[in-house]
């Protein structure tokens, strides 16, 4: 069970995610989040409940974030939980409070990669 958390502070941060994605690559999954405007990608926070460890890779425009871990951790027909915290904008504006987000790894829905 997860603690109660402190309510979120008052924050101009405004991004919002546009969409997620899963893509099975190899040994590997990569988990993409996309946002609608560009993040300072030298500050932020990422929780998976699947794996300790994980690969983050940012794009060149900061409006996309793939985080990639080993396929056991999250094989196709689980779920895992996404949660995002500390992502500042660009103008210094942090999210005020964590994001919770559910991933599934359907075989329907999994896009594969060679």
């Amino acid at each position: 069970m997860r603690p109660e958390a402190p309510e979120p502070k008052k924050s101009n941060f405004r991004a919002e995610i546009i969409g997620t994605q899963v893509i099975h690559a190899g040994d590997k999954v990569k988990i993409s989040v996309d946002f609608d405007s560009e993040l300072d990608t030298r500050e932020f926070g990422f929780g998976l409940d699947i794996a300790g460890k994980w690969e983050t890779e940012w794009s060149n425009d900061g409006k996309r974030v793939t985080l990639t871990v080993d396929y056991y951790s999250f094989p196709a027909g689980s779920s895992a939980n996404l949660i995002i915290f500390r992502l500042k904008d660009t103008d210094g504006n942090i999210i005020p409070g964590p994001k919770l987000i559910t991933l599934d790894n359907s075989e329907e829905l999994m896009k594969f990669q060679d």
